[in-house]
């Protein structure tokens, strides 16, 4: 009994250490699996075991054979020639959102969603419309992709593991798809006809507010012998002019972006700046430096001006950036990476935005060198939100769709199990350059796969402590009497409210065995059950914080919170009025 107060006291812990978002979400699990070791709840042979587990290394293969297509160039193509097919905004959010249903039900959700976001933009901006008409569908749809295959989303996987261990064999790959696909399709019709019209009304400004003009604020200035910036550091220069950053000096044939702090400058130097008209104006004329005309560009500053680009991107919900300043990641001094300004739920802000502390869905206009980019992307963890134009090379597309594909026929016929034969693909697509080995890692979600690594064990000590049996035979003594659709509507309740503050796989490895033992008590299939709550899971419609897919879009369509839940709350009622008939007549 001990054992389960303390498995109860770390579950509810969790809980509001996941709703306070105070703490990653991976942090929090490695520290209650390390609390259930110390007390011996966890025992130490299993302590790790939950790594080991081949959901858990499945979901790292799909995360790299996703990243092999992104890399082929195929998946950009696809979106790029969407909008042939787009003209109305029901028919835009129709299109967009059909395409990111479809590719998150073999690729990562945000995965999907990230690809394709870009698209939703550029269209947004081309017709004169809001994007937020189209992100929060778009990112809906990326949550019901998912629930159409065993691939399409961790908890899926998880749900398969748990259903292998009870009865002996797991979900097969599109066991799913006979609950997820009318799920997926009702939800839609909804979002494309309904549910985009439940947003508020946005302004111009709102539309456009991720569509930086920062251009008018950057100017090219000689620092000629008799200017006072002669022999002083980029330190000393952003000290006395904080409101006016230099972005690159041109000195002679050189090119230097994001000059260091220690860089001194010289006479004849050409400084690219950035900053307000009067706080430009105020720099000449104390430092006798020489404004220069855009008609009048050397040779080099062209050279520099095709060096260096501007790009906009989005703070992921695990980046690097979270809650530090732009200052203190060393985006400048260890990247070369120029923050020019920041979107925050729709509101620009230009003036000292290396100051901020940045948040998940953060919008950010950045100068930096085109070989940055990648790193910003990767290292960073942040998404572009500008289409770029990558060309398909068949080389890479043809190999890449083609071990895809195989990996997923093979585990259809049953002649290889998903993890094995999808662990092998990821192995394929490096050994013929689909994706460089040094990307392989850097396509892997450590975080997820460190949060479902220690989550694991912690949802086995809540079986074997009993403290599942417990919950369920309490749930069990509420229910009694209970038609089978009203148990499987409180279960489907409870795990989708759990979902839409806590990580979705979180969600499901807690509540999985609860299903279980509540089937023994109510008389009803252990499948139904299980697969009441992976359908729950993937429902976290209600909140920007449920699922890394909503984070991503609230600061490009400038979502205020309780917006999620406007559009939200009739598409997971919708869910679960489709999904539970559904599940009695498959599964029960």
């Amino acid at each position: 009994m001990a054992d389960q107060y303390i498995v109860f006291g770390v579950i509810l812990l969790a809980l509001v250490l996941f709703a306070s978002g105070r703490l990653r979400h991976d942090v929090v699990a490695v520290s209650c699996l390390m609390v259930l070791a110390v007390t011996g709840v966890v025992q130490g042979a299993d302590v790790y075991s939950g790594f080991s587990n081949p959901a858990v290394v499945t979901v790292a293969a799909v995360l790299v054979l996703g990243a092999g297509l992104r890399a082929s160039g195929v998946v950009d193509v696809m979106g790029r020639s969407l909008t042939r097919f787009t003209g109305s905004m029901t028919s835009e959010v129709f299109v967009l959102s059909l395409a990111v249903c479809v590719l998150s039900a073999f690729m990562n959700n945000v995965g999907a969603l990230a690809v394709l976001m870009p698209v939703g933009i550029q269209l947004a901006r081309a017709r004169g419309r809001s994007p937020a008409y189209l992100l929060m569908p778009m990112s809906f749809a990326s949550l019901l992709g998912g629930t159409m295959t065993l691939i399409g989303t961790p908890p899926n996987l998880l749900l398969s593991s748990f259903r292998g261990e009870a009865k002996g064999e797991p979900f097969a790959m599109f066991d799913f798809f006979w609950v997820g696909g009318p799920v997926a399709l009702v939800g839609l019709i909804y979002v494309a006809f309904i549910g985009w019209r439940l947003l508020p009304e946005r302004g111009a400004d709102t539309g456009e507010d991720v569509d930086f003009d920062v251009h008018d604020y950057i100017f090219e200035l000689d620092v000629p012998s008799d200017s006072s910036l002669n022999g002083i550091s980029i330190g000393a220069f952003q000290e006395r002019y904080p409101d006016v950053q230099v972005l690159q000096i041109v000195r002679g044939p050189h090119v230097i972006n994001a000059p260091a702090d220690a860089r001194v400058l010289r006479p004849g130097d050409r400084l690219a700046v950035e900053g307000a008209d009067d706080d430009i104006r105020r720099l000449v004329e104390h430092t006798a430096a020489i404004s220069v005309s855009a008609d009048d560009h050397p040779e080099a500053t062209r050279e520099a001006a095709r060096i260096l680009v501007d790009a906009e991107v989005v703070v992921g919900s695990r980046s690097s950036l979270r809650g530090r300043s732009a200052a203190d990641a060393g985006l400048r001094t260890r990247y070369s990476i120029n923050l020019l300004a920041v979107s925050r739920q729709g509101r620009k802000v230009i003036r000292r935005p290396s100051e901020m502390k940045l948040r998940a869905g953060d919008v950010l206009m950045v100068s930096l060198a085109r070989p940055q980019v990648e790193t910003l992307i990767g290292e960073l963890g942040c998404y572009p939100l500008r289409v770029q134009e990558r060309e398909v090379k068949r080389r890479r597309a043809i190999p890449a769709v083609g071990i895809f594909a195989g990996a997923i026929a093979l585990v259809v016929m049953g002649t290889l199990e998903v993890q094995v034969a999808f662990v092998a693909a990821a192995l394929l697509m490096v050994l013929v350059r689909v994706l460089p080995l040094k990307d392989v890692y850097a396509s892997i979600d450590w975080p997820v796969i460190f949060l479902l690594g220690a989550m694991l064990p912690v949802g086995l000590a809540l079986e074997s402590s009993g403290g599942a049996e417990t919950i369920a035979n309490a749930l069990g003594a509420s229910a009694g009497g209970l038609p089978a659709w009203a148990v499987l509507a409180l279960l489907y309740l409870v795990t989708a409210t759990m979902t839409d503050i806590v990580n979705n796989a979180a969600a499901l490895v807690l509540m999985a065995p609860i299903a279980l033992g509540l089937a023994a008590q109510v008389g009803i299939a252990p499948d139904a059950m299980l697969m009441t709550v992976g359908i729950a899971a993937s429902c976290a419609f209600l909140t920007p914080i449920g699922h890394q897919s909503n984070t991503l879009v609230m600061g490009p369509g400038g979502y205020a919170f309780g917006d999620y839940f406007r559009m939200g709350i009739w598409l997971q009622l919708l869910v679960g009025i489709v999904a539970i008939p559904m599940i009695l007549i498959v599964w029960a």
